[in-house]
């Protein structure tokens, strides 16, 4: 059985994990669906095949919380969103 350290350890290694994938993210849910395809024009047919019309209303404050994740995974797929893609600070 594990120690309470090492529960703690495994723990935050896997927010490390998260917080880069997040971090790696160009595309994020305070954007519009609007501004994204002006950016990004092949992610259009993402935002079709989850009904989202292409509004001026941020992602966050329009799409289901258990949808969001998955598109944001799927429109970031979509431009090749990865550290080599971002840079620091934008």
């Amino acid at each position: 059985m594990k120690n309470y350290q090492e529960i703690y350890n495994e723990f935050q290694s896997f927010i490390k994990v998260i917080e880069n994938e997040v971090l790696n993210m160009v595309i994020h849910s305070n954007m519009s669906p609007k501004a994204i395809v002006e950016v990004w024009e092949d992610t259009e047919p993402v935002f079709k095949k989850y009904n989202v019309p292409l509004t001026e209303r941020e992602l966050e404050t329009t799409i289901d919380v258990v949808i969001l994740p998955k598109l944001l995974n799927e429109l970031n797929f979509v431009v090749g969103s990865s550290a080599a893609t971002c840079i620091e600070g934008g």
